[in-house]
């Protein structure tokens, strides 16, 4: 908590072994931004939002509360043309076509 508090500057390590961060970078630190921006710019739009909105909207501090936002996530989106298109996508072997409808 000190480190929030006083803005104090947290290495790449330490804040991997604190869970701030989930990995580390070697080399280009703008590519490896850049190709994780287009790994998340190309998921589905819908789950998206939908996993944006549990993360911001209140805190996940027991796995039961996270459990049930994520249940209510997914039935929210079943009945979407996004998944819809997902589905048969998958069917076809083919690259869904997401328009976050």
């Amino acid at each position: 908590m000190s480190d929030s508090v006083t803005g104090r500057s947290v290495a790449g390590a330490a804040a991997l072994e604190m869970g701030l961060s989930d990995r580390l970078t070697d080399g280009d630190v703008r590519a490896a931004a850049v190709k994780l921006a287009r790994e998340i710019g190309a998921s589905a739009p819908l789950s998206l939002a939908a996993i944006r909105a549990t993360m911001r909207s209140r805190p996940v501090a027991e796995v039961h509360a996270a459990l049930e936002a994520e249940a209510d996530a997914q039935a929210a989106l079943l009945g979407t043309a996004d998944f819809r298109e997902a589905i048969g996508a998958s069917i076809e072997r083919r690259t869904p076509n997401l328009s976050g409808t």
